[in-house]
């Protein structure tokens, strides 16, 4: 379990950087040009996909690593 990375070094790993910057990319893309102006707006949308992305994120960093330390999980 001490192998595991930090949280901070999981957000500058170059690779981690990349999949940022293009979930930012886009979230940009999609607040300047929407895909249909008639859509619904829903409550908090914004927030729950980050949210949803950042928990996305630090699973599917830490599940691997933690498969590889402990193989009888």
């Amino acid at each position: 379990m001490q192998n595991l990375p930090s949280s901070i070094d999981l957000l500058l790993d170059p690779v981690s950087l990349s999949v940022i910057g293009i979930y930012i990319l886009l979230y940009v893309w999609e607040i300047f040009l929407p895909r249909k102006k008639n859509m619904p707006k829903i409550k908090y949308a914004t927030l729950r996909g980050i949210l949803a992305f950042a928990v996305f994120f630090y699973l599917s960093s830490y599940l691997p690593v933690y498969q590889l330390i402990d193989p009888e999980a």
